[in-house]
Order: C-alpha cells, then structure tokens, then sequence
C-alpha cells in the first residue's frame, strides 16, 4: 500500500481549516473540512481527525456500530468544546475515514467532502454529499446542470459538532488489486471532473499527481482551501 496527500491554503482563504491524516501502516486514513469563524474551522477539523484516530486507528475489527458510536463521540466532543468557547461557537467540520483491514476497506463519512474508488478505469464515488443540493437532486427537484452550478451548493445538511447524533453513513467494500482510492474536500471536487481525475490517477504518481492535480485546481481559482490523500499499490 501506498499513500500520498495534500492540504493546501488555496488562493482566497487566509488560513486553511482542513485537516488530513494517513498512516499506511494501520491503514488509517481521514480527512476533514471545518467551517466556523475566528479559526473555529481549523480547530474543529484537527480536533475531529485526532479523536476518531483514538477510536479506530488501531482497531483490528470494526462494525458498523463500531464506525457509528466513533463518529458520535467525536460529534459530542466537538459539539461540548464549542460550546465552552464562546469564540468558537457554532464550529463545525466534516469527516470521511477510511480503515482498511486485509482486503476490506470501512468507511465513516459525514458531510460534502468525499471518498472514490478508481477501478477498472471507472470512477465510483463511494460515498454521498450531505448537502441540500444534493437533496434538491436526488428528489428530481432540479437537473444535474442545476445541481452542479447551484448557489446554494455548500449548505450542509450533516456535521459534526451538533447537539444531534452524527448519523454517518457507513460503508465496507473489498479492494483489488489494482485499485486507487482517492480522498478529497470540496476544494478539490468542485473543480475537477470525473474524467479529469480518472487520467491524472491512471496516468501520474508522486510528485508529478500533485504538482498537476494542484496547478489544475489553482489555474481555476482555488478559492477554498483543497486536500486530497490518494492510496494506490494494494
């Protein structure tokens, strides 16, 4: 197994309230986007990241309650700080993890942030945008055109940091030989295509992923801070 990521400012913001976390020895991966004001994004981001690592990094079996009662915790943690911090009300973040265990993959994912899976030369996103647009299309309420140029496309339905319990979604796939799994925030999937991303992972590693997936994502505006971590080499 093999990991490389990325977190950067962007263009626009004055600081970068994403969060990322690999470790190919555990097989641990995570990555979070924060949001709240007077740097409340970046805390709630970090702090999310360091709690589920203490619940499932080193875990050698894992449920799907297992997946539920992590993000519930760190749901409540994040939610109690914030509300100790007077300055950090109303932080938030989201959160999309990935353990593999042998051949299995477990996923954890709240929010608009994503997790694909690059296989065969096809792209599967794995898991679902917790967004109100996304709503507005899955109920055949507006086009897929609509949905990709909506201005309300960054309202979030789920986060973390309610007084609610998390509800994440919970996924285990198997992986194969052969197959890349690619991590994401918002920075980056609002810019790039499906068939962009397909050839830049078919086509580049390394230095040379990065170096052209962050010039694609800055030469078109990098308004939002963009993370990405990519697992390939199973």
């Amino acid at each position: 197994m093999r990991a490389i990521a990325v977190s950067e400012q962007g263009k626009v913001r004055t600081n970068n309230e994403d969060s990322i976390y690999i470790n190919e020895q555990s097989g641990f991966f995570a990555i979070a986007d924060g949001m709240g004001g007077h740097e409340a994004g970046e805390i709630a981001s970090n702090m999310a990241i360091e709690k589920i690592r203490i619940e499932l990094e080193d875990l050698e079996n894992i449920q799907v309650s297992t997946i539920e009662s992590a993000f519930n915790a760190t749901n409540k943690m994040i939610y109690v700080n914030s509300s100790y911090k007077d300055q950090k009300t109303n932080m938030g973040t989201t959160l999309s993890i990935l353990k593999i265990i042998d051949d299995r993959g477990y996923i954890g994912h709240i929010g608009d942030s994503r997790i694909y899976l690059i296989r065969n030369q096809e792209i599967i996103k794995l898991t679902e945008d917790h967004t109100y647009v996304e709503r507005l299309y899955q109920d055949g309420i507006i086009t897929y055109d609509e949905y990709l140029n909506h201005p309300k496309k960054n309202i979030l339905l789920k986060a973390l940091g309610s007084d609610k319990p998390a509800d994440p979604q919970v996924l285990e796939f198997q992986i194969l030989p052969g197959d890349i799994i690619f991590l994401c925030t918002d920075g980056v999937h609002y810019y790039i295509k499906n068939e962009e991303l397909i050839y830049l992972l078919l086509k580049k590693t390394g230095k040379k992923l990065i170096k052209d997936l962050s010039d694609m994502i800055e030469d078109r505006g990098a308004n939002d801070n963009y993370s990405f971590i990519v697992i390939d080499k199973f």
